[in-house]
């Protein structure tokens, strides 16, 4: 069910990207093991059992989606937490202790400098597509770990996963695929795109917040990040939140009921906003071929993003936002920057993401508000 934006100050939600309204039939799910059915699954007595057999229906569920036995599945605190258990746990071959990404990856995974082993940064060409002539070298020095995420999580650009894989297969090296941004989204599953590991989060699939798993090809492949009761197969230890882990496996299970249907939606939309900009004058960032339509990158060249964004949600209660939510007050994005353009063009860019609530409405109300806006920032900064 869509939100309801009419009883509150937003009107349209373009900030999917960042998290995603939470489905009421996921909290109508959630809700009996927050009021009710409280028990420790660790717990031998009844309700701990059947907090127990919830936990196990949320793992099918999300393996179902990933198209992987349950017993791969293993939760997290959410995509971070996953994505730095396996840089950091990954099991090391003797005397190689180095990894490998690219220089646009999410900050959990990009910012492992500092660690215990060396990092090497692939660059990524204009359209935001990751080069791999180095990965063929870097690989065969020898490398610990490679990491390459699925769907640029500000461009949205689709990264050539399947090759990265062949490469990591040719030199035996564990290959993990950060798939925040495609997991619900894009069909795959990690033996078609050659991974070993993937991350995959709840709340951009309008699941909960503070939940997210981490497939595991092979369990000899890592180490626990946490220790202690060794819940998730004594990989990681910790008292699950059932809430959460209930929400997660029935966003999990609508997503794939709703896949073509949610697709389909976002595609259209999606080529109307980047209408929308180009109308506007504004530029498309990333390689619109081979993109996911669940993100627009969009550069108004002599704008200030901030401005813009702040005026959207200040005027006209419109939620975009200038980059990732995970490094928003950081500076210019850093994926931009990579991608081989300047820091003014960086300072001028919104992420516009959009997800199963939107609609052709909300659409319209950003093509009205982004004319607003656009002219209410130019005159700012010609004063």
């Amino acid at each position: 069910m869509r939100p309801d934006f009419e009883r509150g100050r937003k009107t349209a939600y373009f900030d999917n990207a960042a998290t995603t309204f939470l489905d009421e039939e996921v909290l109508a799910a959630m809700r009996p093991y927050l009021e009710e059915q409280y028990g420790n699954p660790s717990s031998v007595h009844l309700m701990g059992r059947k907090a127990a057999e919830a936990v196990e229906t949320a793992r099918e569920q999300v393996a179902e989606l990933l198209g992987v036995p349950a017993r791969t599945i293993h939760f997290t605190s959410g995509g971070t937490e996953a994505n730095n258990w396996v840089l950091r746990c990954a099991r090391s071959r003797e005397g190689v202790s180095s990894i490998m990404c690219s220089a646009i990856e999410h900050p959990s995974v990009r910012n492992q400098y500092g660690r215990g082993f060396g990092h090497y940064l692939l660059g990524v060409g204009a359209g935001g597509v990751t080069d791999l002539a180095q990965a063929d070298e870097w690989l065969a020095s020898g490398m610990r770990l490679a990491s390459l995420q699925y769907v640029n999580h500000e461009v949205g650009t689709v990264q050539p996963v399947e090759e990265m894989a062949a490469l990591c297969k040719k030199h035996d090296t564990p290959f993990h695929v950060d798939a925040v941004q495609a997991f619900g989204k894009l069909r795959f599953t990690p033996d078609e795109i050659g991974a070993d590991f993937v991350t995959v989060s709840a709340h951009k699939i309008h699941g909960p917040m503070g939940v997210g798993a981490l497939y595991v090809r092979d369990s000899n492949l890592i180490q626990p990040l946490l220790s202690g009761g060794g819940q998730e197969g004594g990989l990681r230890s910790g008292t699950l939140n059932v809430p959460a882990v209930v929400g997660f496996g029935e966003a999990a299970q609508i997503a794939l009921s709703r896949h073509s249907a949610d697709l389909s939606q976002v595609t259209r939309l999606s080529k109307v906003v980047i209408e929308c900009v180009f109308s506007h004058d504004g530029v498309i960032n990333g390689d619109r071929s081979n993109c996911s339509p669940y993100i627009v990158s969009a550069t108004f060249p002599g704008q200030q993003a901030v401005v813009l964004a702040a005026l959207l949600d200040n005027m006209y209660g419109m939620s975009v936002s200038c980059g990732s939510a995970c490094s928003a007050s950081q500076g210019p994005s850093e994926t931009i920057l990579a991608m081989g353009m300047n820091r003014l063009h960086a300072e001028s860019t919104l992420r516009i993401s959009l997800g199963r609530f939107n609609t052709e409405r909300d659409v319209q109300l950003l093509a009205d508000g982004l004319f607003a806006v656009l002219k209410e920032g130019k005159a700012r900064s010609e004063l």
